[in-house]
């Protein structure tokens, strides 16, 4: 059975914002203040986060329906996710019990969500009440961590409701159950082109906190951008998902490592375009000679490989191409090299391969689609 939905929703799009707002404040703030605790902090920060919107993401999926309740739900999760992101962006003003505090209402709304939808559909109550019964477990926890042992709550909270949502949830559907793979593919679609869009808007911001303008930076940080679009938009996203749910969790999952990749590729770009104040940089020295523009890519293009994999197997040249990139990147990374290379630097020698891959990629694809069209025009003349 296929679940039929309309194109996805002017609000189900503005809670998509509002999620790359929140990611992107995680990953600006991530700069500011690096050291080990910082990273273990946000790294557990952005893949709850991210678990919390691919958990609504499904319900919606599954449980199609823009009525009023639960219009009015959304809106309840991106109050949760607005206040979580108050709490984030500076290392001065983020606060674990913020954090926790804002996605308790938005495990709350998602528990609400899940309930409602098994009162809307009967033959689905147990697999919903599940869902609703780990969102709830999920947001209490993180509402105690509001006011006490805020880190055992970042821990336990989430991980009790994205594994039960992520892995239990699934299996508690009917055998023939599948998805709407539109819906997916527009979400995820949405949430990635707006985290690249954010680049931009990182861009923005340092000019705000100071930075210079620097025209070079300002255009590899767009020519990287278009690249990484058309890898994502033009060569990985038009497979889809795939159409079995189990099989679906892995090409989900694995937008967790792109989306990190994008958004850290997204904020060093922007400090490269508008070189902040010495003051600030200092702050950033430790954060980028760790991670850095190649590294970021390599995550990013490891995750890209990733999706292509899931949604077609490890054989097809997309997935190839793109995760023999992405170790490169990383390599790249690694390897010793003298002080005086810049961000710049790396940008340029980034961009260069990354248009190798294009056009490695685009070449694929145009002799694939010109031997279909050549097997259905032989098909139609041994038809004829």
């Amino acid at each position: 059975m296929r679940y039929h939905m309309p194109k996805v929703s002017w609000l189900e799009l503005l809670q998509d914002l509002v999620i790359v707002v929140l990611a992107m404040s995680l990953f600006s703030g991530l700069q500011f203040g690096w050291g080990s605790a910082w990273v273990i902090w946000y790294l557990v920060a952005i893949v709850y986060v991210f678990g919390a919107w691919s958990a609504w993401v499904l319900a919606s999926n599954r449980f199609p329906d823009h009525g009023i309740a639960v219009q009015l739900l959304t809106m309840a999760w991106i109050v949760g996710a607005m206040i979580a992101a108050t709490g984030t962006l500076w290392h001065e003003w983020s606060t674990e019990e913020t954090l926790n505090g804002g996605m308790a209402l938005a495990f709350l709304a998602l528990a609400l969500r899940y309930a409602y939808a098994g009162m809307q559909a009967p033959d689905a109550r147990r697999a919903a009440t599940m869902g609703a019964s780990l969102s709830l477990v999920a947001a209490v926890i993180l509402g105690i961590g509001t006011f006490t042992a805020p880190y055992v709550a970042m821990a336990v909270g989430p991980a009790v409701g994205l594994v039960g949502i992520l892995v239990i949830f699934p299996r508690l559907l009917p055998s023939n159950a599948t998805v709407s793979i539109e819906h997916l593919r527009e979400r995820l679609g949405q949430f990635v082109l707006i985290l690249l869009g954010d680049t931009f808007l990182e861009i923005a911001i340092g000019k705000e906190r100071g930075g210079t303008f620097s025209f070079v930076g300002i255009v590899l940080a767009t020519a990287t951008v278009f690249v990484l679009w058309r890898a994502y938009f033009i060569h990985v996203l038009p497979t889809g998902p795939p159409v079995q749910v189990r099989r679906m969790q892995g090409w989900l999952l694995l937008h967790l490592p792109l989306i990190i990749g994008v958004g850290l590729s997204s904020v060093t770009l922007a400090a490269n375009a508008v070189p902040l104040p010495a003051a600030v940089i200092k702050e950033l020295e430790a954060y980028a000679e760790d991670v850095g523009l190649l590294s970021s890519l390599g995550i990013a293009y490891l995750g890209l490989a990733g999706v292509a994999a899931a949604a077609t197997g490890w054989r097809n040249r997309s997935s190839i191409v793109l995760g023999g990139s992405g170790v490169v990147f990383l390599a790249l990374h690694f390897l010793p090299v003298d002080d005086n290379i810049t961000v710049t630097h790396a940008a340029i020698a980034a961009l260069v391969l990354m248009i190798v891959v294009e056009v490695t990629l685009s070449r694929s694809r145009t002799t694939t689609e010109t031997t279909v069209r050549e097997d259905a025009v032989d098909s139609g003349r041994m038809g004829a």
